[in-house]
């Protein structure tokens, strides 16, 4: 029973090792951009209907929401992203 507690003690604590990594290489790839699917009722900025674009970071979408850190944000009530 104590190798079995041994065991599982040093399974959970590999496993909160690992998962506190994921967040940072989660931020690292978040400041590339953003993606839009077109759609012919929200069409690319060529009239595109299908596919999709990359936008870069602080760039505006077809919809006029705003890329920041990997995310597409809209405004407020302030009109502040």
């Amino acid at each position: 029973m104590r190798r079995f507690t041994r065991a599982a003690l040093v399974a959970v604590c590999a496993a909160g090792a690992v998962l506190s990594v994921v967040p940072s290489a989660q931020a690292a790839t978040s400041g590339q951009g953003c993606r839009y699917y077109y759609t012919s009722y929200f069409p690319g900025p060529n009239g595109q209907t299908t596919g999709y674009g990359d936008y870069p970071e602080g760039a505006t979408d077809p919809e006029g929401r705003v890329c920041q850190d990997g995310w597409w944000v809209d405004q407020d009530d302030n009109g502040r992203f």
